[in-house]
């Protein structure tokens, strides 16, 4: 540990210089809540009753008010509780945010969903959510979720310790924006599980989130500006934006952002389209913040384009070995995927993961399992070896025909996958679970010598292990307790 404390000092030292010497996006920073960050109060909430009618373990319809809804979002918390979250369209100018949860979300009467209004603002859109833990027991561990204020142009966030409480009692529900921070021309909000990391600059531990909007401020002017947020949140905390200014790398105008959170690091991805060319490009990124925090000022093989298209979607996963990479998008049609099994060092592909638009991609364990929308129906295909190849793609609606293609229509957890779907005749958000293949029991070793055994002589082992979903055994992997595997 003494090691990597000097490290990241150095670190520190670096970065400080470095915002002084280049124009670095890494100096907007409000220290006190009370500097920027202003506590958002709820208008009323409303709860929404389950929809009855649907069989369990078919497709459910989430609790739903008056309305279109859009933009799902899907996480669980520590308790079990698989959380769904939706922009409500009430009205032409009347955006609320949605939750809903369960225990049990195959029953489609155990959901519990609400409707909230915030005296803020009368159009909450883009409401997303995840599941942030740290690492420490006093880091924050909950429901951490991002907004936009559409009408007044501002950044919005909250807290959720309990979702059972009532989304009115500040001791678990806590909403708020940045006051400072003015966001014209919305495009992009986006919070995934973890994603907790210490932020150089300042010194404090937080989560991150991604966003897109206009950029205008300490003599910059961009449109579509890519952007993440470390936010401490813990009480009377800091955040710092960190916007791209592209000295290295031309990323804006910028849509549909998504990111992957690692231990230590994470990836980031967005569209870029060239109003030159005319052309979209697939925008990554990886940020090591003991290396470089700023989103500009990354090493050069760490920001490239990675492919040609549109709405991205990035994963990554330790499979024991080395880090996985990958990224779906959009190109002439087909769903894409490029990838790369060493942290982004090197890139294969693109290969065709089917025909389609609007992909979702999420890593559970070491597979990857890629949600797509393709003729009114959506689709779920999986890989088994990073992203090279896909299986055969499962129809994950029951009706044909209704689900909404559009930006971030989908999205996909372990606790199953949320769409947008108009078979009601407006449109609602629905969920339905999928099967994630258990994994193989603990293998039985055999062989081997009687005792200890004798240095370099070789002996024999057998290793046994039966899966319960009947699959095949791809590899074992072997810690022989000396920092190597095999």
């Amino acid at each position: 540990m003494k090691k990597i404390k000097k490290f990241l000092e150095a670190a520190i030292v670096i970065s400080v210089v470095l915002a002084f010497i280049l124009p670095s996006s890494a100096v907007v920073t409000n220290e006190e809540n009370t500097s920027g960050k202003v506590q958002a109060h709820v208008e009323n909430y409303r709860q929404v009753l389950p929809v009855e009618g649907t069989l369990r373990g078919e497709n459910i319809q989430m609790p739903s008010g008056e309305g279109d809804d859009r933009l799902p979002s899907i996480t669980k918390d520590d308790a079990g509780h698989t959380v769904v979250t939706w922009t409500n369209e009430e009205g032409v100018l009347t955006w609320n945010m949605g939750i809903a949860y369960s225990d049990d979300p195959t029953d489609p009467m155990s959901w519990t969903g609400w409707i909230i209004t915030l005296t803020e603002t009368t159009m909450v859109w883009y409401s997303d959510t995840a599941y942030v833990d740290g690492p420490n027991p006093e880091d924050f561990h909950g429901l951490y979720g991002v907004n936009m204020y559409f009408d007044t142009e501002l950044v919005g966030g909250y807290e959720i310790l309990d979702i059972t409480q009532d989304p009115g009692d500040t001791a678990y529900w806590s909403y708020y924006y940045w006051g400072d921070q003015i966001a014209t021309d919305q495009v992009c909000r986006a919070v995934e599980d973890e994603g907790y990391y210490n932020e150089p600059y300042y010194d404090h531990d937080g989560a991150i989130s991604m966003t897109i909007y206009h950029w205008a401020d300490m003599g910059y002017d961009i449109e579509g500006c890519p952007q993440y947020f470390n936010q401490d949140l813990t009480e009377g905390g800091s955040t710092t934006f960190f916007f791209d200014a592209q000295a290295n790398l031309q990323t804006a105008p910028a849509r549909d952002c998504d990111y992957a959170t690692l231990p230590d690091w994470f990836h980031l991805t967005w569209e870029y389209h060239n109003e030159s060319t005319g052309t979209d490009k697939i925008v990554w990124k990886k940020i090591d913040p003991a290396v470089e925090a700023d989103i500009e000022f990354v090493p050069d093989d760490w920001q490239e384009y990675r492919a040609e298209g549109t709405n991205p979607s990035i994963e990554a996963f330790d499979d024991g070995k080395a880090i996985n990479v990958a990224i779906v998008y959009v190109s002439d049609g087909d769903v894409k995927c490029v990838y790369s099994d060493d942290d982004g060092e090197t890139w294969a592909g693109p290969v065709t993961v089917a025909a389609g638009s609007y992909p979702a991609l999420r890593a559970i364990g070491t597979d990857l399992y890629c949600a797509y929308i393709d003729g009114g129906d959506l689709f779920l295909k999986i890989s088994d070896d990073g992203g090279m190849t896909w299986g055969a793609a499962e129809q994950v609606n029951d009706e044909d025909g209704y689900v909404v293609a559009e930006e971030n229509a989908v999205d996909i957890h372990i606790g199953g996958i949320v769409w947008v779907d108009d078979r009601n005749g407006d449109l609602d958000i629905f969920w339905a679970p999928f099967e994630v293949g258990a994994p193989p029991g603990a293998p039985t070793i055999t062989g081997g010598p009687d005792g200890d055994g004798d240095a370099g002589t070789a002996y024999e082992y057998t290793f046994t292990a039966t899966d319960p979903d009947g699959d095949d055994i791809a590899e074992f992997l072997i810690d022989w307790d000396d920092e190597t595997q095999d």
